[in-house]
Formats: C-alpha cells, structure tokens, sequence
C-alpha cells in the first residue's frame, strides 16, 4: 500500500492554531452578521442585510490566501524584504497624512481606499 504524502504546505504547520483561526474567523463573521444585519439598511441603506458580512466574508478569505503564501516563504527571508515593507507602509502612511493635511478637513483620517475597500497603512507596521 503507498504512503499517503501529505502536502507540503500542511507538513509544519501548527494544526490547532489553524484550526482556532477558522473557527474564530466564522463566529466572528456570525457576530458582524448579528450587530450590524438592521444598521446596513436602516442606517447605510444598503440593499442587503448581509453587506457587511459578505465584506467580511471576504476579507477573510484574502487573509487565508496571504497567509498561506507568507507560509510559503522561508523564514530567512523575512529579514530581507521587512525594511522594504516598512518603508513602503511608512511612505504610505506619510503621504496620507500629507494628503489630508493638504486636500481636507478631516483631523483623524489616515486611511487609503482602494476598490471600495478603506484600511490603514499604520496597521501594517504594528507588525
């Protein structure tokens, strides 16, 4: 009989931490579907009570896609490419701020949208 050959992405991977992750990701898509199903039509007037869950939705999956590729990377070359990252997110941020302190009356906002979907550059570097 052939010895099944596990996959080698899953080989190292630390299995009940992947599965506290997926199992905290879904209750917690189920607890945004919960608090805001009513405000996504009464108060954004949204089409759906599921707006925001589907965004949910899908910024989870973008999150497992990542991660399963920053798994694929060696860990030697963290190293490499963190300053890079870090400089890339810092410029970022700055030119953000820049803008805002340029074009707008908004104080707090430091935030970029891209596609319909806004995040903050300064979260990346808390990493």
């Amino acid at each position: 009989m052939k010895k099944t050959r596990k996959v080698k992405l899953f080989k190292n991977l630390n299995k009940p931490i992947l599965i506290l992750m997926i199992l905290y990701a879904v209750v917690g898509a189920f607890l945004i579907l919960d608090a805001s199903s009513i405000s996504a039509v009464l108060t954004y007037h949204h089409d759906s009570n599921f707006f925001f869950f589907k965004r949910q939705l899908i910024f989870i999956a973008a999150a497992f896609f990542a991660s399963f590729i920053i798994i694929r990377f060696p860990t030697k070359t963290y190293g490499k490419i963190s300053g890079f990252l870090s400089l890339l997110f810092i410029g970022l941020t700055a030119g953000v701020y820049m803008k805002n302190q340029l074009f707008s009356t908004a104080v707090n906002e430091v935030s970029i949208n891209i596609f319909g979907f806004t995040f903050q550059p300064a979260e990346f570097l808390k990493i």
